[in-house]
């Protein structure tokens, strides 16, 4: 059993449950863990990858899970982001698997898109993003490119003017942006210029709005409780 912590959230193995105030055992089924990951320290996310926390709830293991093609989607976006951090300088596949939990209740073709809403545009060089593109093409239908496709920003285009308008043209990108605009929200006030943090907030505040949600109404954090997002 393995765990990640850092100071906003916890990662846990195990039952989807927290660890103990020591930190030693998970706090559901009171098995020990073994390794703790600290902030700033090293994750290796080829082994395992578990998720827990306050605000999404996502368990994952490549030997686990079930279906094939999520399978497929969780490699090729571990491929992609495996060593890409945020603006926090945390591990951004935290933020791909938020986004594919939060829509997974929507059905397989919404939680692929959600694990590879950003790998065609975040696959870097030239090279790696043109081997993301032939695996997705072969690998999904073309409904999942498609939806991926509307979701990757093309060098030149005015975000509000010309990316969002395409982008809600395609259902099923339109609710996997809803749900990376609400994550990305969410954890704006993490940001400590406060003036990067101001831009972002208003930013995806205003994506929401466009995308048909009420943004304020998302600033707040979301739980995963009893089968459902609420918020906390």
């Amino acid at each position: 059993t393995e765990a990640f912590i850092r100071d906003d959230y916890e990662f846990t193995a195990c039952c989807g449950a927290g660890l103990s105030d020591d930190k030693k055992f998970c706090s559901k089924c009171g098995k020990k863990v073994d390794r703790i990951y600290l902030k700033g320290e090293e994750f290796d996310f080829v082994d395992k990858i578990w998720y827990h926390s306050d605000r999404a709830r996502f368990v994952i293991h490549p030997d686990t899970i079930k279906n094939k093609k999520i399978e497929i989607a969780f490699e090729i976006a571990l491929r992609v982001h495996k060593n890409q951090v945020d603006k926090k300088n945390y591990p951004y596949m935290a933020h791909v698997l938020d986004i594919a939990s939060r829509v997974s209740h929507l059905g397989e073709t919404h939680e692929i898109v959600g694990l590879l809403h950003d790998a065609i545009e975040d696959a870097e060089p030239d090279k790696l993003k043109k081997e993301i593109v032939e695996a997705i093409e072969t690998g999904f239908s073309e409904e999942v490119l498609e939806a991926i496709t509307a979701m990757t920003k093309n060098e030149g285009e005015d975000y509000f003017q010309d990316y969002l308008p395409r982008l809600k043209k395609n259902k099923i990108a339109t609710a996997v942006k809803i749900a990376d605009s609400s994550h990305n929200l969410s954890k704006a006030h993490l940001i400590e210029d406060k003036s990067l943090q101001d831009k972002l907030r208003n930013k995806y505040i205003k994506a929401l709005d466009e995308l048909g949600e009420d943004g304020k109404s998302l600033e707040k954090p979301l739980v995963y409780c009893d089968g459902k997002w609420k918020q906390m």
